[in-house]
């Protein structure tokens, strides 16, 4: 068989407040009901003694009502063939173990009331019943205080006690509250629907955080839009529902378990939870997280002596508890509205409307002024200290950065850097003590609180104004090192290229003399041949002479040559390593020069620092311009040689014609 639905359990929660229906154990529900309907069982139920009144039914509800209720299930088969087994009718026993009974003389039912429906396959449906009188309604005060009541822990032991697993759980009201308890203890509970059930103390939601967290999800909260119970203390069911209702003649029926089913006995529509329920639950909410013990415990045990009539046997709290506990209670509002201003608009805004409410009735919100005035106080304190500690741990993280990176500068600034980041760390220690003294100064109290405010301020304004004094000074003498190195290593970079670029010249100027005089020589060979062969022929010589001398100037030509052409080649090379030499030098120098100042310059926003950087900045900018124009020199000159080398085997081929020529001559 599907399982229960949720109005089908809503009815079930309904039928339980019915006597006849727990201790009619192996019973089905559709006899059960039959003799409701037709055998004037429902006439167990009356109080005799509350005829005309609401509570002559129970639940506040009219016989006409209970009999909508009866006539749904009536016509429901799968409700019908329920059978109601392991029922428990709430009776109590006194000391001696008799039953107790009220003034009517039937068994006075005040405890934990429930049944367990089952259905033809034997899946389980357990059932809880809401509050049953004086014992209970203290059981729900220490709901509000305690991780666990005699009331929750019977409703677990009934649980655990059950032959059956994998079960569905449900009650109304305080039945919801043991229905949403058994559902996070018990791993017997496959499924839980609370109606209209009160939450849980802060000392449950510590003690089961971890049961909280594993099984929530099982749990269903089902409750009227304007039901004023189910909003107590703190909700843990995993899904919520609220329920759309006609309006109540009475604001105390939104509690009823019916008024969320239609005349046919199905829920009515979804809608969100009314503003009395939103407020009753941050109400309770910041009692139970504000209100400390012994006080909290005492307040709620006498509030919810309001409830018990006294007249059930159970020993109950005297009317100066009540009305003492409920005072306590009430004037936790004005905390709360001072509270709820505070997180709507502001600190600020809750010590202003403290102020008024204590200039007009000072007896009563004088402490609430004072208690707002230490707060804003103790905010200033905080965010000042707060403040001055995240701005002072990242200059000290900003310095020890660039300190850092100097090292890979220049050794000199390095060290100089990081001492002087050494000691903004010590000077930054005892600001930050010299502020926790002037914070243990301030007292919290009227007139001398807002005077410790401004004296704090002061001193908190010269030494922040004195600490940061002493690091742009500081600052300013390192930036001065650093340029002071800067161009110290610029002039040697300089002086380094003006004796490189010296020497490169001087060589080529030796060499370009060499290859002036080689050309002279070779100029001069091809008249010296000539003669030679014109004195061979007056001689009379024969032509083997003339072919020796051709032979002959034409290795040592080539053995010139290839001298000659060697330098201009190897020259070219050097200008050529030189070049990259300097230019990889020279950019390694600028980028680690710019790294530092643009780290400088982000550092720092005071004016001369960044008149400092900008200067390193211009500075490296000269430099590349500089080793631009050396650049081009050095490529001029290789194109001159390359022109030159040109040149010289032009020579060569005119010196080879000449010979030739004067050979042949």
């Amino acid at each position: 068989m599907a399982e229960l639905e949720e109005n089908q359990l809503l009815l079930l929660n309904n039928l339980i407040y019915l006597q006849g229906v727990a201790d009619s154990n192996d019973k089905k529900v559709g006899d059960i009901v039959d003799s409701f309907l037709y055998s004037n069982g429902l006439d167990k139920s009356r109080n005799l003694s509350k005829i005309g009144t609401d509570d002559e039914y129970p639940s506040k509800m009219s016989k006409e009502e209970w009999l909508v209720i009866l006539r749904a299930i009536e016509k429901d088969p799968q409700l019908r063939s329920l059978k109601v087994t392991d029922g428990r009718t709430g009776a109590m026993v006194d000391q001696s173990g008799k039953t107790i009974r009220g003034s009517d003389g039937k068994p006075l039912e005040a405890g934990m009331r429930a049944a367990t429906f089952v259905d033809p396959q034997g899946d389980a449906t357990v059932v809880f019943r809401g509050t049953g009188g004086d014992y209970e309604w203290h059981d729900n005060g220490q709901g509000g205080y305690l991780s666990d009541t005699q009331q929750q822990k019977a409703a677990l032991d009934y649980i655990e006690s059950l032959k059956y697993d994998d079960i569905t759980v449900t009650g109304h009201s305080k039945g919801g509250n043991k229905t949403q308890y058994v559902a996070i203890l018990s791993d017997k509970v496959d499924r839980a629907l609370s109606f209209d059930g009160q939450g849980f103390s802060k000392e449950f939601l510590e003690k089961y955080k971890d049961q909280i967290a594993a099984n929530a999800h099982k749990i269903t909260s089902i409750s009227a839009k304007d039901d004023f119970v189910n909003c107590l203390l703190n909700p843990i069911a995993g899904t919520i529902k609220y329920i759309d209702t006609e309006k109540q003649e009475q604001f105390i029926y939104n509690h009823r378990p019916n008024i969320v089913l239609d005349e046919k006995g199905q829920m009515r529509e979804l809608t969100e939870r009314g503003d009395i329920p939103k407020f009753i639950n941050d109400f309770t909410i910041y009692i139970n997280e504000t209100m400390e013990e012994p006080y909290r415990s005492y307040a709620l045990d006498g509030v919810l002596a309001h409830m018990e009539s006294g007249a059930e046997g159970f020993e109950k709290e005297g009317d100066f508890q009540k009305w003492v506990g409920t005072v306590m209670v009430l004037s936790h509002l004005d905390d709360y509205a001072f509270n709820k201003i505070a997180e709507e608009y502001g600190d600020e805004a809750e010590l202003v409307v403290t102020f008024i409410a204590a200039s007009l009735f000072p007896y009563l919100f004088a402490d609430d002024f004072l208690k707002s005035l230490g707060k804003n106080i103790m905010n200033a304190i905080n965010y000042a200290m707060d403040k001055l500690n995240q701005f002072g741990d990242w200059i000290v993280k900003q310095l020890t950065i660039a300190a850092a990176k100097l090292v890979k500068a220049g050794k000199m600034v390095a060290e100089a850097f990081t001492r002087f980041v050494e000691q903004v760390k010590i000077e930054w220690g005892k600001f930050k003590e010299r502020a926790k003294e002037f914070a243990k100064d301030v007292v919290i109290t009227g007139v001398k609180a807002a005077q410790a405010i401004e004296r704090f301020k002061e001193k908190l304004r010269n030494a922040v104004t004195s600490f940061f004094k002493s690091v742009a000074e500081k600052t300013k003498k390192i930036l001065t090192a650093i340029k002071q190195a800067w161009d110290k290593t610029v002039n040697n970079v300089s002086k380094g290229v003006s004796t490189a670029v010296t020497k490169a010249k001087s060589e080529i100027s030796k060499s370009y003399k060499a290859f002036k005089s080689n050309v002279k020589l070779l100029a001069q060979l091809p008249k010296r041949a000539a003669g030679l062969i014109t004195a061979k022929k007056s001689s009379g010589k024969n032509k083997s002479y003339r072919n020796k001398i051709i032979k002959g100037y034409s290795s040592h030509t080539s053995v010139r040559l290839a001298v000659d052409f060697g330098r201009l080649n190897h020259l070219k090379l050097k200008f050529k390593n030189f070049e990259n030499y300097l230019g990889s030098r020279v950019q390694q120098m600028v980028t680690q020069a710019e790294r530092v100042a643009s780290s400088t310059g982000r550092a720092y926003s005071e004016s001369n620092v960044q008149r400092q950087v900008h200067q390193v900045h211009r500075a490296c900018e000269q430099v590349r311009q500089r080793h631009k124009k050396v650049a081009s020199e050095l490529q001029s000159k290789a194109k001159f040689l390359t022109h030159a080398e040109e040149q010289y085997r032009r020579i060569e081929q005119m010196i080879k014609k000449d010979v030739s020529t004067g050979v042949s001559f």
